[in-house]
C-alpha cells in the first residue's frame, strides 16, 4: 500500500515547503487591496491531475469598523477508494481601522494538529502556537491568506502553524485565467521562492484570482476560481 507521506504533503493555508531563511519581499511592489465593506466570499476548487480534491474559501463579512474573514479549507485525495490525504483548516481573521487585529487558525493536516493566533498591538502581532514558541512579529507583517495582495511586500504569519515567512517574489507576469462562467480575466502572476513556492494571480483590482504549485510529490495543484 501506497505510504500517505509519498502520496501528497503541502500545507493547503499557505502551499510551503522547504527550510525558513530570512530573505526580504520585493519592496517595490506595491498594492493596495480594498477591505470589503460588503457581504462577499472568495472561493476555489483545488484541482490536481485533473480533479477536484477540495476547495478554500474566505467569506468576508462587514463590522461596523472592519471585518471578519472566516476562512476554510478542505482537501481529501483518494487512491482508489481510499482517502490516503486529508487536510482541514478553519480559520477567523479579523480587520479593525483598516488594519489587521487578530488571526486564530485550527488545523488538522493529516493527522497532526496544529494551533495558533495572532493579536496585533502597537508593538506588532504577538503571536503563539503549537509549533513556535510565542514571539513579537515585525509590524508590518500580515496573515499569509493571500486575498489581500499588500502580503507581497510584507513578512508572512503563516495560519496554519503561526511561523514567519519572507518569501522571494519575483518580477510579475500578464496572463489569463478562466472564471467560473467561463469568461477570461486578465491578471498577473507572481512566482514566489524561498519561504513559499508558489504562484500567486491577482486581477487589476487586486482582487486575488487563482494559486499553482507544485506538491510534494512532484503534481501541479490549481485553484481554480468557484
Amino acid at each position: 500500500m501506497i505510504s500517505r507521506r509519498r502520496v501528497l504533503f503541502f500545507g493547503a493555508a499557505t502551499c510551503l515547503s522547504g527550510p525558513l531563511p530570512f530573505i526580504r519581499a520585493r519592496a517595490d511592489l506595491g498594492a493596495s487591496t480594498p477591505i470589503p465593506r460588503e457581504p462577499s466570499r472568495i472561493a476555489f476548487k483545488i484541482i490536481r491531475k485533473g480533479e477536484a480534491i477540495g476547495t478554500h474559501i474566505l467569506d468576508f463579512t462587514p463590522r461596523e469598523d472592519g471585518v471578519d474573514i472566516n476562512i476554510a479549507v478542505d482537501i481529501a485525495v483518494q487512491f482508489g477508494p481510499i482517502v490516503v490525504y486529508r487536510y482541514k483548516l478553519r480559520g477567523l481573521e479579523q480587520w479593525r481601522g483598516g488594519a489587521p487585529f487578530h488571526l486564530e487558525a485550527l488545523t488538522n493536516h493529516d493527522g497532526t494538529k496544529h494551533e495558533m493566533r495572532a493579536d496585533w498591538t502597537p508593538e506588532g502581532p504577538w503571536v503563539t502556537s503549537m509549533d513556535v514558541s510565542s514571539y513579537l512579529a515585525p509590524r508590518e507583517a500580515l496573515p499569509a491568506t493571500h486575498w489581500n495582495q499588500d502580503e507581497l511586500v510584507r513578512p508572512w504569519i503563516n495560519p496554519e502553524d503561526g511561523k514567519l515567512l519572507h518569501p522571494v517574489v519575483g518580477t510579475p507576469t500578464a496572463t489569463e485565467i478562466a472564471l467560473a462562467d467561463g469568461q477570461k480575466r486578465t491578471v498577473e502572476r507572481y512566482t514566489l521562492t524561498g519561504d513559499a513556492q508558489l504562484d500567486l494571480l491577482y486581477d487589476t483590482e487586486h482582487r486575488w484570482t487563482a494559486l499553482e504549485f507544485t506538491a510534494g510529490d512532484g503534481s501541479h495543484i490549481i485553484y481554480a476560481p468557484m
